[in-house]
C-alpha cells in the first residue's frame, strides 16, 4: 500500500528512494518542503534502528537497498502517511509469475 501512496505524490516528491545528494540538488522551492537537517535526522534514526537490530538496516550503502536508504524511504513514507487520509482501500491486481498470468 505504501508504494501505491507514493505514486499519489507530485513529482519530484514521489521519489522516496532518491539519495540525500540528489535531494540536496533540488531547487529551493522543493527543499523548503524538507527539514533543513533531514540528512542528520535520518542518520540518527538509522543508527538507532541499527542498534535495535531491525532487519535490513545492517545492509551497506546509502542507496535504496542499503540500510540507510531503507531508513530514508521509511521516514519519507511515514511523513506521507501522516498527512494522507486514505481510509480503507482495496487494490485489485493480476499476479504474474515469470511473465505468465496465473
Amino acid at each position: 500500500m505504501c508504494q501505491e501512496l507514493a505514486g499519489m505524490c507530485v513529482s519530484p516528491h514521489v521519489r522516496f528512494c532518491e539519495t540525500d545528494e540528489a535531494i540536496s540538488q533540488r531547487p529551493a522551492s522543493i527543499l523548503r518542503d524538507f527539514q533543513p537537517d533531514f540528512a542528520e535526522h535520518i542518520a540518527a534514526l538509522h543508527a538507532q534502528h541499527l542498534r535495535a537490530g531491525i532487519p535490513r538496516w545492517d545492509r551497506p550503502g546509502t542507496n535504496y537497498n542499503g540500510g540507510y536508504g531503507v531508513e530514508r524511504w521509511a521516514q519519507r513514507t511515514c511523513d506521507s502517511l501522516s498527512v494522507t487520509d486514505v481510509g480503507l482501500n482495496v487494490i485489485e491486481a493480476s499476479t504474474g509469475a515469470m511473465a505468465t498470468a496465473l
